[in-house]
């Protein structure tokens, strides 16, 4: 059974927030790690983790596509993966129109 086209971009969306926050993370530590590591290490480590900040937000704004229109769906990304607490949620896309709740 396929999944929903909100499912499919769940777990897309998701996929890059957490890589995301792992960069971000990994960024903030270069500070506690200051007095461990050299200089160089330090810095390699951040570039590192900016690098991987830098392609998972590149990631969410492209990867993330409508399965027909094939729009890019990084607009309404946070609407998508944080639906609770809110009254209405996103049921269509923004673009083509299809429910998100369909099977593609």
């Amino acid at each position: 059974m396929n999944p929903s086209i909100r499912t499919y971009l769940r777990r897309r969306i998701g996929a890059a927030l957490g890589v995301a926050l792992g960069a971000w993370l990994l960024i903030a530590s270069t500070q506690l790690l200051d007095h461990a590591l050299s200089s160089h290490a330090i810095g390699a480590v951040g570039l590192v983790g900016v690098v991987a900040f830098v392609g998972a937000i590149l990631a969410l704004n492209f990867a993330a596509r409508c399965p027909k229109c094939s729009a890019r769906m990084g607009q309404i990304a946070m609407l998508l993966v944080f639906s609770w607490g809110r009254r209405q949620r996103v049921n269509f896309c923004p673009f083509c129109g299809v429910n998100l709740d369909e099977h593609p």
